[in-house]
């Protein structure tokens, strides 16, 4: 594969195109600022008349976010600031 998308323009685009379709965007909680994703999910949300979900992942692979800068958490330090994520985004 030769290519690669940034999933939140990729589900824009995609949700633009189509009518009765789902489209989902993969969210790293490290690596993505809950501001950015909350005011990116909205315009995705109102561009696909609701039709958009976020994946969450709270991440695992060091070098994966080693790559974003960002710390590997331990195991439960990670879905805690995944779950404060989320309540935070909500309240966005």
């Amino acid at each position: 594969m030769d290519k690669t998308f940034e999933t939140f323009t990729w589900a824009v685009a995609l949700g633009g195109q189509t009518q009765y379709s789902m489209v989902v965007a993969t969210g790293y909680v490290s690596a993505l600022h809950p501001i950015v994703a909350a005011k990116q999910a909205v315009t995705i949300d109102h561009v696909t008349g609701g039709r958009f979900g976020v994946n969450l992942v709270a991440s695992w692979f060091k070098s994966e976010m080693e790559l974003f800068g960002a710390k590997l958490l331990e195991h439960e330090e990670r879905y805690a600031q995944a779950a404060e994520w989320v309540q935070l985004v909500k309240r966005l």
